[in-house]
């Protein structure tokens, strides 16, 4: 079952996401004359829903099996890496090879922190004194 604190955790994930989103957009000069591109509009849904997905991954650290978790995580980097291409790309344009590599890299990452997540938690690091 999914408490009101669960959904309050939604908020933090789609404010990282839309700040990223915001981040990257004006980190590539694409805000002219006040306005955005259409492409750049369709990446800021797409992160917003990597940091939906993300939230999914933060549930299942306690209430699913690792793989589980391993999945959504990766969903959201994937999600959250094509949002970057988008824009840097400055539209839907196949991802190089660079990039594809660096897609392989943030999933790499992706493992590495969830991993992190998991041992923290079981651990019961969590559970406050």
């Amino acid at each position: 079952m999914t408490s009101q604190s669960d959904f309050l955790m939604l908020l933090p994930q789609v404010a990282i996401s839309a700040v990223t989103w915001a981040q990257l957009v004006l980190s590539m000069n694409h805000v002219r004359d006040r306005r955005v591109a259409r492409a750049d509009v369709w990446a800021c849904l797409v992160s917003l829903h990597a940091g939906v997905v993300r939230w999914v991954a933060a549930m299942s650290t306690r209430s699913s099996p690792f793989g589980v978790q391993l999945v959504f995580a990766g969903a959201g980097a994937t999600l959250g890496w094509t949002c970057f291409v988008i824009i840097f790309n400055r539209g839907f344009v196949l991802a190089s090879r660079q990039q594809l590599f660096a897609l392989v890299m943030s999933l790499l990452v992706t493992v590495f922190w969830e991993t992190h997540n998991r041992i923290l938690f079981e651990s019961g690091a969590c559970e406050g004194g």
